[in-house]
């Protein structure tokens, strides 16, 4: 997990909270500009999955974030917990 981290802060060219949506929008179409392939009904950019997974063939960092959601997700499922006191003091 932590290399995977430490890899999107590498591509993103600082560090960022990887589990807020507002904060990886800032980073992939603000700072990269990369394109926004849909909005949500609030008219933000999307980080949803499949918008993730549409950017990953083109660029990096959408993969490693993907790789991120899914080591995650891997981790609950075996009886870990979610980092929520450190996601909390990321902001």
């Amino acid at each position: 997990m932590l290399a995977l981290e430490s890899k999107a802060h590498e591509l993103a060219g600082g560090p960022f909270n990887l589990g807020s949506p507002k904060q990886l929008q800032e980073i992939l179409f603000d700072k990269l500009e990369l394109p926004v392939i849909r909005k949500t009904p609030k008219g933000q950019p999307s980080t949803a999955e499949d918008v993730l997974v549409e950017l990953a063939h083109d660029y990096d960092l959408p993969r490693v974030i993907l790789d991120y959601r899914s080591k995650l997700l891997q981790d609950v499922l075996r009886g870990g917990r979610l980092p929520l006191g450190r996601l909390a003091n990321d902001r």
